[in-house]
C-alpha cells in the first residue's frame, strides 16, 4: 500500500489497505490494522472519497487512542485535519491538529511536532502572523533534525508565506532552497 501511495495510484494502494486492514484484524493485530486504516484512509483522501476517508481514519483514530501510540495518533489527526480543510471546515481543521500537536508537544518526537506545526502554519494562510509563528517553530524543530524531507517542505511553506507577505527577494532563495532538497531526496531512491 505504501509503495502505491508513493506512486499515487491510489486504488491499488487503497486495495492494498483494505485487504492488510481485514487480515490484521482477523489476526488481533490492532496496531498494523490501524495503520493499514490510516493509509486506506489517506489514499481514499486522495481521492475526494471524503466519506469513506473519514470512516477509515475515525477508525484508525480509535485504535491508535486504545493502543496509546501518540507518535501515530498525531499523525492521523493531522489526516483528519486535512480532511476537515477539504471540507472547508477550518476551524476543524486547527482543532484537530492542535490536538496532534499537544499529543506530541513534550514528547521527544520532534518529526511530529514539525509536522503539526506545518498544518498549523497551512490552515493559518490568512493569519500571517501566526503561519510565521507555526513556521518559526518548525524551523527550530528542522536545524535539531536536518532532514531533506523535512527540509524541502519548511523552505516550500516559507517561501509561500514570503510571496504572501512581499518579501520576493527571500522567496526566491528559498524555493531554490525546497528544490535542491528535492533533489537531494530524489539522488537517494534507489
Amino acid at each position: 500500500g505504501d509503495a502505491y501511495m508513493a506512486l499515487n495510484r491510489y486504488p491499488e494502494a487503497l486495495a492494498a489497505y483494505r485487504e492488510a486492514s481485514a487480515r490484521l484484524r482477523e489476526a488481533g493485530m490492532p496496531y498494523d490494522q490501524a495503520r493499514a486504516l490510516w493509509g486506506a484512509g489517506t489514499a481514499l483522501l486522495a481521492q475526494s472519497q471524503l466519506d469513506a476517508a473519514a470512516r477509515a481514519l475515525d477508525e484508525a483514530t480509535d485504535l491508535f487512542r486504545t493502543t496509546g501510540n501518540l507518535a501515530l495518533l498525531s499523525g492521523v489527526l493531522l489526516e483528519r485535519s486535512a480532511l476537515l480543510a477539504q471540507r472547508h471546515d477550518i476551524a476543524g481543521a486547527r482543532s484537530l491538529a492542535a490536538q496532534a500537536l499537544a499529543f506530541v508537544a513534550s514528547q521527544d518526537l520532534p518529526v511530529q511536532q514539525f509536522y503539526a506545526h506545518l498544518r498549523l502554519a497551512d490552515l493559518h494562510r490568512q493569519d500571517l502572523g501566526a503561519a510565521e509563528r507555526h513556521l518559526d517553530a518548525a524551523r527550530r524543530i528542522a536545524e535539531a533534525i536536518p532532514l531533506p524531507q523535512v527540509l524541502f517542505r519548511l523552505h516550500q511553506r516559507l517561501g509561500h508565506l514570503r510571496l504572501r507577505q512581499g518579501r520576493t527577494a527571500e522567496l526566491a532563495e528559498l524555493l531554490l532552497s525546497a528544490t535542491a532538497y528535492i533533489e537531494r531526496v530524489r539522488g537517494s531512491v534507489a
